[in-house]
């Protein structure tokens, strides 16, 4: 199953017999202990720092003619999967080879051995409607 299915190399493999009844007293346990790793939060602060430490530890790769890939922030988003999203500069400047770095690592540093992880990366955008504190006091 490993070789023929490397993407899932994270999930719980149980052995079972439908027609012996063997090991299915084990699913429950297992489903149990999924459900709770999947709905972990994580706070942003904590978040921000492990991503950081991540970026330290193997920062992304840049093309010669674009600006260094940059994070600027990450936040969870969703649970159950657990869904995080990474603002930066440039999205499409993370290879998919990183992207799966960060889910290695994510995946380790918060608990998260046998649950799938979504990670996306957006670009900021700054809204042209909202104007600063200091805009306003300059008018």
């Amino acid at each position: 199953l490993e070789a023929n299915l490397p993407v899932l190399n994270y999930a719980p493999l149980i052995f079972i017999s439908a027609l012996t009844g063997a090991n299915v007293e084990k699913i429950l346990p297992v489903a149990r202990a999924l459900h709770q790793q999947a709905g972990l939060r994580v706070g942003t602060g904590e978040l921000n720092r492990a991503v950081q430490e991540a970026i330290e530890q193997r920062a992304p790769r840049t093309r010669s003619s674009r600006r260094p890939p940059r994070v600027l922030y990450t936040t969870q988003v969703g649970v159950q999967p657990p869904t995080f999203v990474l603002f930066v500069n440039d999205p499409t400047a993370f290879s998919p080879n990183y992207r799966r770095f960060l889910i290695n690592f994510l995946r380790q540093r918060f608990n998260f051995p046998e649950v799938p992880l979504r990670v996306y990366f957006r670009k900021r955008t700054r809204d042209k409607t909202r104007t600063s504190a200091r805009t306003r006091r300059r008018r």
